[in-house]
């Protein structure tokens, strides 16, 4: 239960932060001191684990369960009591102060109880285990053995790509795994230099450690997975004779096990080497379905929600959990699957035996008793079911739960289902309270129904039938989810657009709005007296419809990163959208307008990194505006946002920019050369019918690797296969040309 502690401990530090956030803003009143106490405590329990988490013993086992039993109670009654308040928020302050008395008495209590835990932590023996994670030791090159008792068979360039990258003189250790299925390998393989030559030891180590690591390789049996997690375990572990020999000696004793129980005690080293802090995040893998392909931005903000993440310095908690990931991926406990064009990390996905191992080490934790992400979806009653929790298809084995989606007269739209993973992964589902959704068929009826979770933190809303009978109303009680960090909204609009209530700018732990349908009013000036203005100082993504940049709103975003939104055909009044207001979000890295009509009132932030304009009508002659003043620009998407038949970039503008799309344009000449874009690595056009060519010295751009052509016209493709041949002559094997999705070569063009 150490893990399940650790996370416990983690959600209620974050819980304490968010209240005296809010009694610093004079949002909520509580015992400053008190609450203060309690965080000091919490903080050190953490610490505690985090020391100590490799040495646990079962006397600390059963510490660990009384703190996940004394930390959920504390979260639900410091829940109860900020629910309370907020619900009284147009009272005078008198009822507040009167209401602090049973929140300290409260508070009281659970400080005892923290510190009756301490006492026992402290007086139980610890079984002192000698194996502790150091810092990965730089090792010298090794160079390729001559034998020949093994061969891959069909997969010679592959074989001398990484024979290349093997024997080239590199000074950092590098892990190469080459992984297929778990089952591919022969039961007459040669574990020579599986681990050994190739991937570890300094010179002077040699290879002492050589026979110890042939041991090891014996022990995982050709399995290609186990070879894999166990040198990553051993590339972030201490290399020294005495963990070595710990490793081999547990690999050996599971050897005569069956194939999938010794595969998973095989991977269960890699898990228990691991520092507590990665451990929730891994586990938390589990809830995926077999095969899923995983965005590891919202991996990101689902680690968020369940207050995985412990905050480092300054950094951002996405920037925390991107390193997350990239540790657990260095580990090869997950996979990448996709990068984006800059080389980030895009999605990802588990390996099924690490799924298999993520859901037994959770059960055995019970790891997630609470989840606080839920998925409402608006079904008819001949669709499919889909689970509430991940939001995938529940299946035949799903699980009912009580109706939450319910019409006004007599159908019912939907009833949750919780897939068989979900099942397994949470083991408290009946005790859950749900989100609940109301469908208004009659628009001259009303009414509403709660959310009733308040410690929700991430929450899906969503439609599969677009039609008049259905409809999303929003209730009144949203501020009373004061935790809620991520909000997904997507859900129908027809005559009018969704009106997100003004409620939602007092939301301090917002960090995602996405919700391209509905409209969010503007920021109403705190009404009550002694309250100060909320600063949604989390939030970094916003999309909505017609987001008016006003100074009151720009204000209230300082730290926005990601913006998305649409706008109508220009109009005299559209000046209330103050889009040069723009400019003053200097957090601002990716910017998407659409506009449908002449853009001209606009400026923009020198932190844009990338810029996507839709149905913007901007003269090419005003591209250099966007060149000049953007000098981190690396993303430029244009569709059918520029105006004019001739663009003829300057030089010096585009000095970053490695991603270039142009699309749906009128676009005929265009006069761009290599030392416009000198570091383009991708270009893509789409639906450019009137350009006459791409020109030729684009090709001489040392970055680029790609040319994509999209329904464009005959000269254009021409032009791409022309600057693929002068680039083969000039030895330029880099480059790739793909037409309508298909990669040609010299002479294939037609």
């Amino acid at each position: 239960m150490a893990v399940a502690a650790y996370a416990s401990l983690l959600s209620l530090m974050h819980v304490l932060d968010n209240v005296q956030h809010r009694a610093r803003r004079h949002q909520l009143y509580l015992h400053t001191k008190q609450t203060q106490s309690l965080q000091e405590k919490v903080n050190f329990l953490l610490g505690y684990l985090e020391l100590h988490s490799e040495r646990i013993s079962q006397e600390m086992e059963e510490v660990a369960r009384q703190i996940v039993v004394v930390v959920d109670e504390a979260e639900h009654t410091i829940d109860f009591h900020v629910v309370d308040q907020l619900r009284e928020g147009s009272q005078e302050k008198r009822r507040y102060m009167a209401a602090l008395s049973p929140f300290g008495r409260d508070i009281n209590n659970i400080i005892e109880g923290i510190d009756s835990i301490t006492r026992k932590l402290m007086m139980v023996k610890e079984e002192r285990v000698d194996v502790q994670e150091q810092p990965v030791v730089p090792v010298g090159s090794t160079t390729l053995p001559s034998s020949d008792k093994n061969t891959m068979v069909g997969v010679d360039e592959r074989l001398l790509q990484v024979v290349d990258e093997l024997t080239r003189d590199e000074s950092n250790l590098q892990i190469l795994p080459i992984v297929r299925m778990g089952g591919i390998v022969s039961q007459q393989y040669s574990v020579r230099e599986i681990l050994l030559k190739y991937l570890l030891t300094d010179k002077k180590d040699k290879k002492e450690l050589e026979e110890i690591g042939r041991n090891i390789a014996k022990g995982c049996r050709g399995l290609p997975l186990a070879i894999v997690v166990v040198g990553g375990l051993l590339a972030k572990s201490k290399k020294t004779r005495e963990y070595w020999e710990f490793v081999a000696e547990n690999v050996s004793t599971i050897v005569n096990s069956g194939d999938e129980e010794y595969c998973l005690k095989i991977l269960s080293l890699s898990y228990n080497s691991l520092p507590i802090h990665l451990k929730p995040c891994f586990l938390y893998m589990g809830v995926f379905p077999e095969d899923h392909e995983i965005k590891a931005s919202e991996l990101a903000k689902l680690w968020i929600s369940e207050e995985f993440l412990k905050p480092v310095g300054g950094k951002t908690l996405e920037a925390v959990g991107e390193e997350y990931l990239k540790d657990l991926i260095d580990r090869n406990l997950i996979l990448i699957r996709k990068r984006t064009c800059s080389g980030k990390i895009k999605t990802c996905s588990v390996h099924d035996m690490l799924r298999e191992l993520c859901l037994r080490e959770s059960n055995r934790e019970h790891l997630v008793r609470v989840p606080k992400a839920q998925h409402a979806f608006l079904l008819s009653e001949h669709e499919n079911s889909v689970c509430f929790l991940c939001g995938h298809l529940a299946g035949s084995n799903r699980i009912h739960l009580q109706e939450v989606l319910v019409g006004l007269r007599s159908t019912t739209i939907a009833s949750p289902s919780v897939c068989k993973a979900c099942n397994n992964m949470y083991q408290n589902l009946n005790r859950l309270r749900w989100v609940k959704v109301l469908e208004q068929i009659d628009p001259h009826e009303s009414g509403e129904s709660s959310l009733q979770h308040t410690k929700l933190q991430y929450i899906v809303v969503k439609t599969s039938s677009y039609g008049p009978d259905l409809k999303f109303v929003f209730p009144h009680t949203i501020s009373l989810l004061w935790t809620l960090q991520t909000l997904h909204l997507d859900v129908p609009s027809f005559s009018e657009p969704l009106l997100l209530p003004s409620d939602i700018w007092e939301m301090s732990q917002l960090r995602h709005l996405t919700a391209e349908s509905c409209i969010l009013r503007d920021p109403l000036i705190n009404r009550f007296e002694g309250k100060d203005s909320t600063v949604l100082e989390n939030l970094c993504t916003l999309s909505s419809r017609g987001f008016r940049c006003s100074e009151e709103a720009i204000k209230r975003v300082p730290n926005l990163k990601k913006l998305k939104s649409s706008y109508g055909s220009y109009r005299a009044e559209d000046s209330c959208y103050c889009l040069s207001n723009l400019a003053r979000l200097n957090k601002l890295e990716s910017l998407s307008l659409e506009y449908y009509c002449l853009l001209e009132d606009i400026a923009f932030p020198a932190s844009l990194k990338k810029l996507s304009l839709f149905e913007c009508e901007i003269p090419w002659a005003k591209m250099t505006i966007i060149g000049s003043s953007l000098p981190n620009l690396e993303v430029l998407k244009l569709n059918n946002a520029g105006h004019g038949y001739e663009w003829d970039p300057i030089e010096g503008e585009f000095l970053r920019l490695k991603v270039l799309l142009i699309s749906h344009c009128d676009l005929v000449r265009w006069g761009a050369e290599d030392i416009h874009f000198p570091i383009l690595q991708s270009l893509s056009l789409r639906y450019m019918h009137k350009l006459e060519e791409i020109p030729l010295s684009i090709g001489d751009i040392d970055t680029l690797c790609s040319i994509h052509l999209e329904r464009c016209s005959q000269a254009v493709k021409n032009s791409a296969e022309e600057i693929l041949k002068d680039q083969e002559e000039k030895g330029n094997e880099t480059l790739q040309v793909y037409v309508d999705g298909k990669r040609i070569v010299v002479g294939t063009v037609s």
